[in-house]
């Protein structure tokens, strides 16, 4: 084989159009997370744990997700690239592989003044979008928020408990108790006022 043949097979090996193994990641509740590559780029994977991936009212809320934040085009928003179906996972929503650390891990490190104020504009203008569109997140805690590594960008992730006024997007079965749903504007608060408290330097 010539340097050229391996250069190319090589390249073909990354570039492939199949989903490779999905490796499972850390995460709580209902919901199962995998990392997998395809056309030479990693994805995350949101799936049901094994118990629920049978559950129809557990399919209809990842699919809610899904419709609600498919259509959300953001910066800072957790990208939501498609919903399908794998045999050894289950129904699942492609999102965007994010390089980050979690807002706490971002404020542990005590980043400069200027850094934690563009967080803080960033995070708000987030939030408007989202509210212009009629969704609100409901979960809004330093876990689901992701700072990036390159740019210290913020993205706004996880949106299983989202919900909106849009009639077409509403879940039509049974809703399923998220006990955490009542706190999520105490977690809003405690965000807003941790970035708010460092950034007067």
């Amino acid at each position: 084989m010539n340097d050229s043949s391996f250069i190319i097979s090589s390249i073909n090996a990354d570039f492939s159009d199949v989903w490779s193994e999905p490796e499972l990641m850390p995460a709580k509740g209902h919901n199962a997370l995998y990392v997998a590559t395809r056309f030479g780029r990693k994805y995350v994977l949101k799936a049901l744990a094994e118990p629920y991936r049978e559950s129809t009212p557990h399919i209809e809320l990842l699919r809610k997700e899904f419709t609600i934040g498919v259509g959300v085009d953001h910066p800072n928003i957790v990208r939501l690239l498609d919903f399908g179906h794998m045999d050894s996972i289950g129904w699942y929503i492609q999102m965007e592989f994010i390089d980050g650390i979690t807002l706490d891990q971002f404020l542990d490190a005590n980043p400069p003044a200027a850094i934690r104020r563009r967080v803080i504009e960033q995070l708000l203008d987030t939030l408007s979008c989202l509210h212009e569109r009629q969704i609100i997140h409901r979960d809004i805690k330093p876990s689901n928020i992701l700072i990036t590594r390159n740019g210290s960008a913020v993205k706004l992730i996880d949106f299983g408990v989202s919900d909106t006024d849009d009639p077409a997007k509403r879940l039509i079965t049974a809703r399923i108790s998220m006990p955490w749903e009542k706190s999520s504007p105490f977690f809003s608060r405690i965000v807003i006022n941790i970035l708010l408290a460092n950034a007067h330097e």
